[in-house]
């Protein structure tokens, strides 16, 4: 006989709803980033209800990819929002969205005002944000109102998957100068959703977030709770009195002048007291005489973070290798006090950032008229080389190819050179970091090779080629990833130059299999090699380093 059907199900099962994602003010809840943008309109709620405020909120916007989902949510939400005073109304189109919501924030100046304050949140996607432009700048002079505030959500694709040109929409939002945020995980959504809204109150400015299209589809689990995020009072002084931001919907002159110097000199200033104050942007791993520095932006943190871990590098070894990591979740106003922290004793800093350079041009801005500075470097590296990518995605797979070609100078250069000096060699060093007359000594060194002699040449990729030329040198070690068939080239190049004497020549692959990123690159040095005419084996050579009796493999292929 089947066992009876349970009609009653038990009182664990009976605490979980599907409502909880909205519902549930403490503990752990699970829900998307746009679910998450939707929980930010309640959160807000019931934080001004226990302050003994009565607000409300209006959401209008266009749909578009990557928010083109969020329309839907509220309105599956439609008796929830309700309930904590959210009203969505869809938007004709942006604009018209942006200045109902624009109107939002003078309900409160208006006689017999229903609500202490009402809160507006816009949303639309990348082309949407810039044919909002002139409605954005409009409405940021006149300001929010004292319990009001608003937030500008930016749908960004950066790989056109449903667009017709890709979009980072930050730089529109720093011409409207709005504050913008960038949250990086569905988690973050909900803490710089609540953030962004006491940013806007403080400052009077429009906030504008930015949301890519892996963060609005994540689906994960968040914590909440009403004390989860505290906020920090920045003590911001204006013309020698506490900082209060006014609301000034006089759009003419002489009105509309003396608004533009309190955003420059009031407003923005305040935005960045309170993101100093809120430590919006911090140090995450703040290593002691740290030689390089490595700074990102939301999302793309993250891809950093999962690109030093394919590496091989955690936190121990960032910290052993003299690496300083910094984390931005406010891209403008770039707060000045975080940034000359984090560069402190710094050689150089290195900013990974999708699309344009952004967050580079604020730093660099901040760190130039510094005495002790480091180099910064982002699109482009110190000899104006291509060096982040302004285009496609920046996924963990590139930025650990950046990365590796930034650590490689200092970190395996230097161990390398050790380790020969340890079994009794003296090998020559050659490094982007030496001085003209250190360096010169060595090209000498190399021109009275005539290859009667051993010689040991330990080099950085980026000094091997182009103008560099040692025919004697015979056998190459290629003990640093690279990827692109050119680079390989112009490397074992090196060693193809023909002498009088010179009958073989070998070139040694060092390989980490077990790392998905090392083989992928690999695999593209592999087409290289056959293309100068090395002969291959079909697999490589395996050798277990002594002393390591489980864990990885060292691979070393060699060709002849």
């Amino acid at each position: 006989m089947p066992p009876a059907v349970q009609t009653n199900p038990s009182a664990e099962a009976q605490r979980w709803s599907l409502d909880d994602k909205y519902l549930r003010e403490e503990g752990t809840v699970y829900l998307s980033g746009i679910q998450a943008l939707v929980r930010v309109t309640l959160d807000q709620h019931r934080l001004d209800r226990r302050r003994g405020l009565r607000t409300a909120t209006l959401v209008s916007g266009y749909r578009g990819s990557p928010l083109g989902g969020l329309d839907v949510a509220f309105e599956r939400a439609a008796a929830i929002a309700r309930g904590h005073e959210v009203r969505f109304v869809n938007g004709v189109n942006e604009e018209l969205a942006a200045t109902a919501v624009f109107g939002s924030q003078l309900a409160s100046i208006l006689p017999a005002a229903k609500y202490d304050g009402v809160l507006g949140m816009w949303y639309g996607k990348g082309p949407g944000v810039d044919r909002t432009g002139d409605i954005f700048k409009h409405a940021n002079f006149a300001g929010v109102g004292r319990h009001g505030g608003v937030l500008a959500l930016g749908g960004d694709d950066p790989l056109s998957k449903s667009s017709t040109i890709p979009s980072h929409s930050e730089v529109a939002f720093y011409d409207a100068l709005f504050p913008v945020l960038f949250p990086g995980s569905a988690q973050e959504i909900l803490d710089l959703g609540r953030l962004g809204f006491e940013l806007s109150r403080y400052s009077g400015l429009w906030v504008g977030v930015k949301i890519v299209t892996n963060v609005a589809d994540e689906i994960a689990t968040a914590e909440v709770g009403p004390d989860r995020i505290v906020v920090a009072d920045p003590g911001f002084v204006y013309e020698g009195r506490p900082w209060q931001a006014r609301q000034n919907p006089l759009l003419m002159p002489p009105w509309g002048l003396e608004t533009e110097r309190e955003i420059h000199y009031g407003r923005l200033e305040a935005a960045k007291a309170f993101a100093a104050a809120n430590r919006l942007n911090r140090v995450t791993l703040p290593t002691p005489n740290a030689w390089l520095g490595i700074a990102a932006p939301g999302k793309t943190y993250y891809d950093l973070r999962e690109a030093l871990a394919e590496l091989g590098l955690d936190n121990a070894a960032l910290r052993q290798y003299g690496i300083r990591l910094l984390k931005i979740e406010m891209l403008f106003p770039m707060e000045p006090g975080t940034i000359r922290e984090f560069s402190r004793g710094l050689e150089e800093l290195l900013v990974v950032e999708e699309k344009r350079a952004f967050c580079e041009l604020f730093i660099r801005d901040i760190l130039y008229n510094q005495a002790e500075r480091p180099l910064v470097i982002g699109k482009s590296d110190e000899h104006g080389r291509p060096l982040v990518p302004a285009d496609g995605e920046l996924d963990a797979d590139r930025i650990a190819q950046i990365v590796a070609a930034r650590v490689e100078r200092r970190i395996h250069l230097e161990s390398i050179t050790a380790g020969l000096e340890g079994r009794g060699l003296s090998p020559l060093m050659l490094h982007g970091q030496m001085g003209k007359r250190a360096r010169a000594s060595v090209m000498a060194r190399l021109e009275r090779t005539d290859g009667t002699t051993g010689l040991v040449l330990a080099a950085t990729a980026s000094l091997l080629g182009e103008g560099f030329d040692c025919p004697p040198l015979d056998t190459l070690f290629l003990a640093f990833p690279i990827k692109f068939k050119g680079s390989v080239i112009q490397c074992v190049g090196r060693v193809l130059r023909p002498t009088a004497t010179k009958t073989r020549v070998e070139v040694h692959d060092y390989v980490d299999v077990l790392t998905p990123v090392l083989a992928r690159m690999y695999s593209e040095r592999r087409t290289a090699y056959g293309a100068l005419g090395f002969t291959m084996p079909k697999q490589p050579y395996r050798k277990r380093p002594p002393g390591i009796s489980t864990g990885r493999l060292d691979m070393a292929e060699h060709m002849f």
